[in-house]
């Protein structure tokens, strides 16, 4: 048989469409689909990574081993199949969730809560038609951080509050706190095991220089979020420093908590996402070395 023919058989025996394979190859679609017809011959990295994915020998691959593989059969895949390749059910989720910010935004007026709304819908629309893999765990951190976003900004509710058992004493604030916490570790931990098996023993130093790039950052934040805290505090209290209140101080005072609220949740959110990559490089680069002193064990054996 012949090479395209053998990838075509061989890639629906694994009962994969050709965007899947497409994703295990990082090429397109159309790239697959010129394979198989012939159109065009895969690079040989593209071959190797192919006959794994199948678990065939390259030879039996492109065709110069004796195979029992069958002939290609006439294609007649049903109009299901192929609407599912023109148009993937994460892309219709993803047009589902620009409807949803559209209506929350225009339907909310000039709601804050409104705004987190569509926001958040609007992130797992462009989710869901921009990223292919890991679409449900991207989705669960959006969820996550609109959910702490809403909580903080309606109600004062924050991960940070268990840390403060002196000033609140709410217990149906301090569960809710613990239960972000616990919500956020869970996610750490999926991050972490979803790209468990990424291979990054080409790139240990790109990973590398992202660890560091990513700490930074983070001291960036925690540095960016005092700033603007001292910065605030003194605005409230030059406005509030000779005890008159009148309207105009009240509704200036009011504007600078809620600016300030608004900007420290999006610091906020930066820092949880932050340390979310943090740990996901961590195991990425700790993975790696492993990776390599194996390797260099199995050599000098």
């Amino acid at each position: 048989m012949k090479l395209h023919d053998n990838i075509y058989y061989l890639r629906t025996e694994k009962k994969l469409s050709q965007g899947e394979l497409a994703a295990l190859l990082d090429v397109s679609r159309q790239s697959v689909s010129k394979w198989e017809t012939g159109t065009s011959v895969p690079e040989l990295e593209k071959l190797i990574r192919m006959k794994d994915i199948f678990g065939v020998t390259l030879e039996a691959l492109v065709g110069t081993q004796e195979t029992a593989v069958p002939a290609r059969p006439a294609p007649s895949a049903p109009a299901t199949a192929v609407i599912r390749e023109i148009l993937p059910i994460r892309k219709i989720l993803g047009a589902l969730c620009f409807c949803l910010a559209f209506t929350a935004f225009f339907a909310g007026g000039a709601m804050p809560s409104a705004w987190a709304d569509a926001a958040v819908y609007a992130s797992m629309g462009l989710v869901c038609f921009l990223i292919k893999k890991r679409v449900p765990l991207y989705a669960a951190w959006i969820v996550f951080v609109g959910a702490c976003g809403k909580l903080w900004l309606e109600k004062g509710v924050r991960i940070s509050d268990i840390f403060d058992t002196a000033r609140y004493h709410s217990t149906l604030r301090n569960t809710v706190s613990w239960l972000l916490l616990a919500l956020y570790v869970l996610l750490l931990a999926a991050s972490v095991y979803g790209f468990w098996g990424v291979d990054t023993s080409r790139s240990h130093k790109l990973v590398g220089r992202l660890l560091l790039m990513d700490s930074a950052f983070l001291v960036l934040l925690a540095a960016s979020g005092i700033g603007l805290s001292v910065y605030f505090a003194r605005r409230i209290a030059a406005l509030t420093g000779d005890g008159d209140m009148t309207w105009q101080v009240y509704t200036e005072v009011q504007s600078l908590f809620r600016l300030s609220s608004a900007i420290g949740f999006v610091l906020y959110a930066l820092a949880m996402a932050a340390i979310a990559v943090l740990a996901v490089l961590i195991t990425l680069f700790a993975r790696s070395l492993w990776r390599r002193r194996r390797e260099e064990h199995d050599e000098a054996m």
